[in-house]
């Protein structure tokens, strides 16, 4: 798996989602296909990580946890998605408490 390529797919994933043409659904399936990968392959066979790693991870921990009836409904995971699409873009600084990690 080539991670800037999921990176950049990734991308376009959570902009449909904030402009209302990708489905939470969508989301998670991308999710866990990335988690599923980096927990099956033995970590000798995972490539080094690198620095965009962080907001990378983060954005597939938001995703795990905002794409529920409950945050979608009330428009939270759009508005906190959003705001990780902003990080992505490196349009706004990632907070250091905001940063993810490999699973």
């Amino acid at each position: 798996m080539e991670l800037k390529e999921k990176f950049q797919e990734l991308l376009l994933l959570l902009t449909g989602f904030v402009s209302g043409q990708k489905s939470g659904d969508e989301l998670q399936s991308f999710a866990w296909e990335v988690i599923e990968y980096f927990t099956d392959t033995p970590l000798n066979e995972l490539p080094a990580e690198e620095e965009f790693e962080k907001v990378f991870w983060y954005a597939i921990w938001n995703i795990q946890h905002l794409c529920d009836d409950s945050h979608q409904d009330n428009g939270t995971a759009k508005r906190e998605l959003s705001e990780v699409l902003a990080y992505m873009r490196g349009e706004k600084e990632i907070p250091d408490c905001c940063i993810g990690r490999r699973p």
